[in-house]
């Protein structure tokens, strides 16, 4: 939510990796928005996106694809889930990003 800490700071290469985000309730979710701060292309960095599963199991990363204005372009779900994680890649020197928070919704049996 807008209310929470920023989920990392500005880094100028490499890549950074957030703490576990939860969402205190375990369901299935749909990756919205990413709100963040940029003034880069869109091709300068690369977000990805974790969850946890019982049993100490994570997923896969799976790549996010937004607009410039944060939107979530291709939905990614994330099945009975409640801990997530990000991962930013930076890809081009001097590329600074700066993510406020991430949405997400329960996808209540969406087909996607």
């Amino acid at each position: 939510t807008e209310t929470e800490q920023p989920i990392g700071a500005i880094k100028p290469n490499g890549s950074i990796t957030s703490a576990i985000l939860d969402t205190y309730y375990m369901t299935d979710y749909i990756i919205d928005k990413i709100n963040m701060e940029c003034e880069c292309p869109l091709s300068s960095f690369r977000i990805k996106i974790r969850s946890y599963k019982d049993n100490n199991i994570w997923t896969d990363w799976k790549d996010i694809v937004i607009d410039s204005s944060g939107n979530v372009t291709t939905p990614v779900k994330f099945e009975n889930t409640r801990y997530f994680q990000a991962v930013v890649e930076v890809l081009q020197n001097d590329t600074r990003v700066k993510i406020n928070y991430i949405d997400v919704r329960r996808s209540d049996n969406d087909s996607e």
